[in-house]
């Protein structure tokens, strides 16, 4: 998966920048048609900002932020929000109405 940095108004360390690319690209294992990520650094004021981009073929992108006084914790937190998101997507398309496999009554024993 590819993962593209954008930092607004701020200097990102290299350290954040690879702690990120490690955690959004363990992100991958809740969707495995998942292209590339944007991870965008912002800092206003006093607040750190961290939007992670998540680009699914075939769906629609997942978009989760988060805001702290440092980077790294918002960037834990965005992690974890993102992860929420594709679970919860994952869950909800799966087919619920399905007979299950050992239910159907036309497979032979």
């Amino acid at each position: 998966m590819r993962v593209q940095f954008a930092a607004r108004r701020c200097s990102v360390p290299d350290s954040i920048r690879e702690r990120a690319e490690e955690l959004v690209g363990a992100l991958s294992r809740f969707d495995g048609r998942m292209s590339s990520a944007d991870v965008v650094f912002e800092e206003d004021k006093r607040v750190q900002k961290v939007e992670v981009i998540l680009h699914i073929d075939g769906a629609s992108p997942v978009v989760a932020s988060a805001e702290d006084g440092e980077f790294r914790v918002a960037l834990d937190r965005v992690v974890d929000r993102a992860a929420r998101m594709l679970r919860r997507a994952r869950s909800r398309a799966s087919d619920h109405k399905a007979p299950s496999v050992s239910s159907r009554g036309d497979l032979p024993e």
